[in-house]
């Protein structure tokens, strides 16, 4: 069957993704029978607020094939072809003492790993809806760290996939009112 291929945009921007790895903010998967008889698949990614997202699926017959049917669409698990796209495009970060960021693209396991475990997490944040209850959940939490690092405490206690999410989450609760407005510069509420 052959595996697909995975590639990013020339020039594309990378963006955080996880602790330790970044991805490109758009990406394609293209997959060509090695027959040529069934139609080729083409898959457009994109990473939206920190959410890899499917944009697009393109089925196409090839000249000498059969025609695209029904069942060509409907065998797509567009998470599974996410999943090993995200695990192909992402770039392992490594920060050194001086703060330099330098991206490496690494076939290590755990990063693989990372990288889908990552993807799950963001996605199903992205369905959580901010209710008030989780507002006040999230401002509780912040107010229990605030000496220490009350975003990261957030982000640990709800399972965040990241700081920038955690980030999200403080900002909407101040902005439902059950955090008051933030002190530039330091952790905590006035």
């Amino acid at each position: 069957m052959g595996l697909p291929k995975v590639s990013r945009g020339m020039g594309v921007r990378h963006v955080p993704f996880g602790d330790h790895q970044e991805v490109p903010e758009l990406f394609t998967l293209t997959w060509h029978d090695p027959d040529g008889v069934a139609p080729s698949l083409r898959m457009e990614f994109a990473v939206r607020d920190g959410v890899p997202q499917c944009r697009e699926i393109h089925i196409v017959a090839t000249s000498d094939g059969r025609q695209v049917q029904s069942s060509d669409a409907r065998g797509l698990k567009v998470e599974d072809y996410l999943e090993y796209a995200i695990s192909r495009v992402a770039w392992h970060v490594e920060v050194a003492d001086d703060g330099t960021r330098t991206a490496v693209m690494r076939d290590v396991p755990d990063d693989v790993l990372d990288a889908v475990r990552h993807t799950r997490v963001a996605r199903t944040q992205a369905r959580r809806k901010l209710t008030p209850e989780l507002l006040r959940e999230v401002a509780k939490v912040y107010r229990l760290h605030v000496d220490g690092n009350p975003t990261k405490a957030v982000a640990d206690h709800f399972g965040l996939a990241s700081d920038r999410t955690a980030r999200h989450w403080v900002k909407a609760a101040r902005a439902a009112g059950e955090l008051g407005e933030s002190i530039r510069g330091k952790a905590g509420e006035l």
